[in-house]
């Protein structure tokens, strides 16, 4: 039996309900001002790891293949890379 998965930048098995498909272009993610409370999981010196009560709202706008696209949707993955590098996911709000 094959397996079709593909997997994704950081390795993960792909499992989504949507096509992907690369796009060379520019985006920028605005957080909208807001608290996030919840409550604390861990705690060092070096930092806490939070488990939080809702989501970040943020603004996604994409500009590739000529246009620029601006939708609304929510933080829902964060994942650090390496010192400079983070990846964000974004799910979109349904229109």
């Amino acid at each position: 039996m094959s397996d079709d998965r593909t997997e994704d930048a950081l390795g993960t098995a792909e499992q989504r309900r949507h096509e992907r498909r690369a796009v060379p272009g520019r985006v920028v993610m605005t957080i909208e001002g807001q608290d996030l409370g919840g409550r604390v999981d861990n705690l060092s010196g070096g930092g806490v790891m939070l488990v939080a009560d809702g989501s970040l709202r943020v603004w996604i706008e994409v500009e590739a293949d000529g246009a620029t696209t601006r939708r609304r949707g929510r933080l829902v993955r964060v994942q650090r890379l390496n010192s400079e590098e983070t990846v964000y996911a974004v799910e979109f709000d349904r229109e």
